[in-house]
């Protein structure tokens, strides 16, 4: 099978994973796209794929022979506010590949996309309603839309992966609960006991690897949820005493932010990352577990990623 984005964050997982599942693995590298997405994004692959035709023959060739194309390329800045970097990256490359993909003969495309497409809307699903709050957000919502929508040439199966939170040593945002967790004292907002859409690196590209041998392919399939309370991620990440804050202080500080995250991207990412622990996120996720998934690691992973992260490994 082949792999777009082998080198990334979420690429070395899906590769270590289909490699400890005995898959062979194709690395293929994308083209470089960076173009604002027309109204209508499918005529923005056309065009591009047009003026590029070579460029689209070089990356069908590199694709033959593989049954099953994951595509995990793209620009994975939540806080970016680069529209033609993200929406060339996240949504065109997407419809590019696609065409590739079933030029080359390519059966199947998994196509890794982010929960973040939904943005605050609770629960999390696997449908095509979208709240996407951020540049980011919505190029990969544009992706989305470009394959599943297959007003481009598709193979003849499709699956559109959404992670959730993802947490991983070379997360910034890992690091900061890790550290967060490590204080005398823990801030949490209210109870705490409010489920967290987060996923383990390792368990994302368990995820994928599932997908790209699943006899059933379903069209979307969100990360399901891995367990947490927005207190027991804290906890596995090492708190012990925690200072009890209410909630309604969280609620306040969740609109200034999001009032300023209409013009800031970076607030806007800020703000999802406080609601998140705030109030936390439901997950209307089946997809997966209806295709026999589960997740291969457990709570105590978040305890290892943890005890790793401060001991500098």
């Amino acid at each position: 099978m082949a792999v777009l984005g082998h080198t990334g964050f979420i690429g070395r997982s899906i590769v270590r994973a289909i490699a400890s599942d005995g898959g062979h693995i194709q690395p293929v590298s994308a083209p470089r796209i960076r173009e604002l997405a027309q109204p209508d994004p499918s005529e923005s692959v056309r065009s591009w794929s047009l003026a590029h035709a070579g460029a689209v023959t070089r990356l069908s060739r590199r694709l033959e022979g593989a049954d099953v194309v994951v595509n995990a390329a793209g620009v994975a800045r939540p806080g970016g506010s680069d529209r033609e970097e993200l929406e060339g990256a996240n949504a065109i490359l997407v419809g590019v590949v696609s065409r590739a993909a079933r030029e080359a003969g390519v059966r199947r495309i998994v196509h890794v996309s982010t929960a973040a497409v939904q943005g605050r809307c609770d629960p999390l699903d696997e449908t095509a309603t979208y709240d996407a709050t951020t540049p980011y957000a919505r190029s990969k919502m544009l992706g989305e839309v470009i394959i599943l929508d297959r007003a481009v040439r598709t193979p003849d199966e499709v699956a559109v992966y959404r992670p959730t939170s993802v947490q991983g040593i070379d997360r910034s945002i890992t690091k900061t609960l890790v550290w967060l967790a490590g204080n005398r004292l823990v801030p949490l907002f209210g109870p705490g006991e409010q489920p967290v859409p987060t996923a383990l690196v390792d368990n994302v590209g368990a995820a994928v690897s599932h997908l790209v041998t699943t006899v059933r392919c379903p069209p979307v399939a969100l990360h399901p949820w891995e367990g947490l309370t927005t207190r027991g991620l804290l906890e596995a990440f090492g708190a012990r005493h925690f200072v009890h804050l209410p909630l309604p202080a969280a609620r306040i500080a969740d609109r200034i932010f999001s009032r300023g995250g209409s013009q800031l991207p970076r607030l806007e990412a800020l703000s999802r990352r406080l609601e998140l622990l705030a109030f936390g996120q439901e997950l209307n996720a089946v997809a997966l577990a209806q295709c026999g998934y589960t997740a291969p690691t457990g709570t105590d992973g978040y305890r290892l990623l943890a005890e790793s992260i401060r001991g500098g490994g």
